[in-house]
Formats: structure tokens, sequence, C-alpha cells
């Protein structure tokens, strides 16, 4: 089922457009309808996989990026709420490392890298997001 929107209508707009595209990968396109149940704009991007329903939340310099990144974006966060969410029907609680911190980072990267090569993105968004495998990205910003 597709996410939730909810913004003022040029985040829509560019969410919808980014929808669109995260369907070119029907796999990836699965996992984003049955753990992202609202995309919201806000702050800051982050997802809050806890809440529900798990809601993304996008600052403007991710949703007004190029579309195929914030397509990207849409879909790395998705594996965080993946993880959360295949770990509590497991064990019925998620320790915070589960789907935060360095290991969930890179899963979520990984997934988020196989994406924009799947979807043949422009070679410098894949690259770009290769090159942040020698990065600690996530300790430079807030934490939900």
């Amino acid at each position: 089922m597709k996410p939730l929107i909810e913004g003022d209508s040029l985040f829509i707009a560019y969410t919808e457009a980014t929808l669109v595209v995260i369907e070119r990968s029907p796999d990836k396109y699965d996992v984003v309808s049955k753990y992202v149940g609202k995309i919201k704009q806000g702050e800051r991007s982050g997802m809050a996989a806890y809440e529900n329903p798990p809601t993304f939340y996008v600052g403007e310099p991710t949703y007004s990026s190029q579309t195929e990144w914030y397509a990207s974006a849409v879909v790395h966060d998705s594996y965080h709420s993946k993880l959360y969410h295949d770990y509590l029907a497991n064990h019925g609680w998620v320790p915070q490392d589960i789907w935060c911190g360095e290991k969930a980072e890179y899963a979520c990267l990984e997934y988020q890298i196989s994406f924009l090569e799947e979807i043949n993105a422009d070679e410098y968004l894949i690259n770009h997001a290769k090159s942040c495998r020698t990065s600690r990205w996530w300790e430079k910003t807030v934490t939900w």
C-alpha cells in the first residue's frame, strides 16, 4: 500500500514523483509499502519506525534534492524500519542498535546503493552513496 503523504503541496508533488521512481524497483517498492506508513514533511530527515504508522520525516534538503536521490533516501530509511519491525515481530522489543547505529546504517547504505544501481541512477549519485562507506554521516545528524 502506498504510504500516506503529509506536507505542503510542493512536498506532496516531490514525494509522489519519488514514489514513481521507487516503483522502478518492485522489490524495494514492496519494502517501502510494507514498512513506511507515512512520509511527512519535517525539519530534518529520519525514520520513526516505532510510530504508528512508521513515519519517515523528510527535511527540505532531502525532498528538494534530485528525485532519484530522494527516492534512495526513502529506500534507505524503509530498510531501517524493516530492521526494526522484523526484530520486533520475533522478539517483542527492539534494542536501538538493531535498527540504528553503525551496523544498521551501513546495511541501509548498501541497500540504498543497490537501489541506485538497480534503477540505473546517475553515476554521480551512485558514487556519492558509495563514498559514504568511509563516512560516519549519522553521527553528524540528530538522532530520534
